[in-house]
């Protein structure tokens, strides 16, 4: 009896599944399941001080489901990664973690720098106008750092006080664009798959807080080009295919991230030779 007990708290604690993709073996996912089409609870009226954010904060709250019919990742986690960037939980998130007036404020001021140096054609630049700027230039892999963090703020290319500076910027990026869906041929040398890279996480990312259609092509497009620039032992380096490393590897992994968290389909199997990857180095 007190084993039964014990196993009942445990349940009620959460649920965890070992996700099996296209009929092979498991690969090891670990994910949240959600239901899809309800609205989160509002906690804005929650004191987060005393709440265990891994915890649900009411337990009666959360809407009965079938764990057993088929629950597709995508589906799971699109906009939740997303959620937290604005209104009355990001505001919960704030105060939970350690948020203050003057952390908000320090990134007020860095985005306000970063739209006074924004260029004509919605680019950034590494080079200028900076007294001690780099050396090299970068102005894909700048653009999509800079859009990051209006994203990361709240702001997307519709809504938030920097919208058009953000839509100048995604049409800069989109701009870049190749055929194949590589968006960094401006990038030089070995920067470019760096760059690729974040700039994918830029476009995903903008997709998944707006669900504008006119992301969606783009955003597939760069996802495509990353899945076929793995390397056969499951990482990227500084050419498509030909060899890994860590670095590199790791920009990719958010990338694909950012592109599920979008809604946007990468095989199972691609994590999975990431998974080996990883373990071959270790």
């Amino acid at each position: 009896i007190l084993a039964a007990f014990q196993f009942q708290n445990v349940i009620r604690e959460g649920i965890m599944l070992n996700a099996s993709f296209d009929g092979g073996g498991q690969d090891g996912t670990e994910f949240e399941i959600g239901v899809v089409g309800q609205t989160a609870p509002d906690i804005s009226g929650v004191d987060v001080s005393t709440v265990e954010v891994s915890q649900p904060t009411d337990l009666n709250a959360i809407p009965e489901m079938d764990i057993g019919s088929t629950v597709k990742m995508e589906e799971v986690a699109v906009k939740r990664g997303f959620a937290g960037r604005s209104g009355a939980l990001k505001g919960a998130l704030l105060k939970a973690f350690g948020g203050t007036g003057d952390t908000e404020d320090a990134v007020s001021l860095g985005l306000k720098w970063l739209k006074r140096n924004q260029q004509l054609k919605g680019n950034w630049s590494m080079k200028m106008p900076y007294k001690d700027g780099a050396t090299n230039e970068d102005t894909p892999a700048a653009t999509a750092m800079a859009l990051l963090a209006f994203m990361g703020a709240g702001n997307t290319h519709v809504t938030g006080e920097y919208a058009d500076v953000v839509n100048k910027g995604i049409q800069f990026l989109i701009s870049q664009q190749r055929e194949d869906g590589f968006l960094a041929a401006a990038s030089p040398g070995r920067q470019k798959m760096y760059a690729h890279a974040q700039a994918t996480i830029a476009v995903c990312e903008l997709y998944g807080l707006t669900r504008d259609n006119k992301l969606l092509e783009p955003a597939q497009k760069a996802v495509k080009f990353a899945i076929e620039a793995q390397s056969a032992r499951g990482g990227w380096r500084y050419e498509p295919r030909e060899d890994q490393d860590l670095s590199v590897t790791g920009w990719y992994v958010m990338a694909l991230m950012s592109a599920r968290m979008a809604g946007i389909s990468v095989d199972s199997d691609v994590f999975f030779k990431i998974g080996k990857f990883l373990d071959s180095v270790q």
